[in-house]
Formats: structure tokens, sequence, C-alpha cells
């Protein structure tokens, strides 16, 4: 159940500062990859050490499917001139939660604040993080900071044995797929936004929302 309210309740992402664990620049500009990374699943975090790159396969079945691409469509960031990469696993606290049918949205916010406040965040290898994509990954929270040379990002990760990995990257520069075509951060933003603007509006463009 704990999942469950977590992963589909919508979050303000786009309203929260990342975390500095990548020593961001002080000119760092910020946006949210929320709209069409959220409840996506990661199929792969591929290293290649030599070349300093990094590869994030994502999968986003809802965004595909409303702007009718093939469902094998992968969404793809790729990292030039890797820094650095760190992670942080937050062990779930094992004792009872829920949420009483007829809790205002206020009140379920302070029990979800107040039960995340009782997870032990845990150290995480890297190599780990790379091979837990085979045990589920979706993502929960995706931020990108930008500046001259630089880009950083904090993806959140729901892990399917119910714990949460923040994931930290720190590169050169970074690029953007849609299947095998590049796209630009915009283009790549704008994909998740209209899912969600329909869906705000209830105006599902010959996909299910």
């Amino acid at each position: 159940m704990v999942r469950a309210v977590i992963a589909n309740k919508p979050m303000d992402s786009e309203q929260r500062e990342m975390q500095d664990r990548v020593n961001l620049p002080a000119d760092a500009v910020t946006v949210s990859l929320w709209d069409t990374l959220h409840d996506g699943d990661v199929l792969a975090i591929e290293s290649d050490l030599l070349a300093r790159s990094l590869t994030i396969v994502f999968q986003v079945g809802y965004v595909s499917r409303f702007q009718k691409l093939p469902d094998e469509t992968r969404f793809v960031l790729k990292f030039s001139g890797v820094r650095s990469v760190q992670c942080l696993k937050s062990a779930s606290w094992p004792g009872e939660f829920t949420v009483p049918p007829g809790t205002s949205r206020e009140d379920e916010r302070k029990l979800i604040d107040d039960y995340h406040s009782k997870w032990r965040e845990e150290s995480f290898a890297w190599g780990d993080l790379e091979r837990t994509t085979g045990a589920g990954l979706e993502v929960s929270n995706a931020l990108l900071a930008t500046a001259d040379a630089f880009v950083a990002l904090q993806l959140g990760l729901l892990v399917g044995d119910g714990s949460y990995v923040d994931a930290f990257i720190r590169a050169e520069r970074i690029d953007f797929f849609v299947g095998e075509d590049s796209v630009t951060l915009g283009a790549f933003s704008s994909l998740g936004e209209a899912y969600w603007e329909a869906f705000a509006n209830r105006k599902p463009s010959g996909s299910d929302i």
C-alpha cells in the first residue's frame, strides 16, 4: 500500500531544489524531467569508464501511447564527460503505515512525511544500482541542472523491494533521444507535458489517459 501511495501521488518535483551532492555551480538552472519520466521504468544503466560516458534507458508506456509512438520506443539520456556518479538508498521503515479512508490531502501528506522521516539512508554502490535494473526501477522524480559545460541529474527511483534510491550524476554534457532520434531538452520535456495537459483537461488524444 505504501508503494502505491508514493508512486501514484503527484509530486511537486518542479518546486523542489536539487540536493547539492554534485557541487552545483552558482549559475546552474534546474528543470524538472518529471512530466516525461515519472512512473517510467529504467531498463538499463550502462557506464563506459574509458569513454567517460553513461547511458540510461527508460520505457514510459503512457507517454508512448499518448504520442502514438511504437511500443518499443525508448527514452534515452546519454551523458558525456562524466565526472561523478553516486547514489544513496533509503530503506523503508518496517512498521505499519496506513492512510485512513476520508483523510484530507493535507493530512495524507503529513502522514506520508512522518512515515518517510523514519526511513534510514544507507550508502549504495553505483555498480549495484546498475545491476538493480533487473529487479525493477521506477522513476519517482527527475531533476536536471545545467550550466556552462556542466549538467547534473538527480534521479529518484522506487526499487522493486520497496526501497528508494537517489542517484546523482555530474557530467559535461547530456543528449536526449526518443527511439533513434536525437531531440532537444525542450522537445523531450514537451512529450510528457502534452500528456499531463490532456490529462488535466480530460481530453485524451487517441490513447489511454
